[in-house]
């Protein structure tokens, strides 16, 4: 008889099946995206940018979405979402966030 176990080792899931160690996800969750690099201060206005939107500020949020641009012109919101939040946030959720960056007006 097989035994299954749930472990994590090294922080990794991981399943034990009769003894041998499976890694990864049962879920069978897709890699993380890359890191996005940039520096602290472009994640932090991000990240007002999309409150303030989501809070009807949308005005503000612009202006700070140009501010954003114009520290960093190569800041785009769907590499930095996917790689701030992979395995926090659901796939809509991911997708609402860009979709809330985009409306701001930082570039996808």
């Amino acid at each position: 008889m097989s035994r299954i176990w749930l472990v994590a080792i090294l922080g990794l899931p991981a399943v034990v099946i009769s003894g041998a160690i499976v890694y990864g996800s049962i879920e069978h969750d897709p890699p993380p995206p890359p890191p996005y690099e940039t520096s602290a201060a472009a994640g932090a206005r991000a990240r007002l940018v999309a409150r303030l939107a989501r809070s009807g500020r949308i005005d503000e949020a612009r202006r700070e979405a140009r501010e954003l641009m114009a520290s960093e012109p190569a800041f785009r919101a769907r590499p930095w979402v996917e790689a701030t939040y992979h395995g926090v946030r659901r796939p809509q959720e991911l997708e609402s966030d860009i979709t809330t960056l985009r409306q701001a007006g930082i570039p996808e």
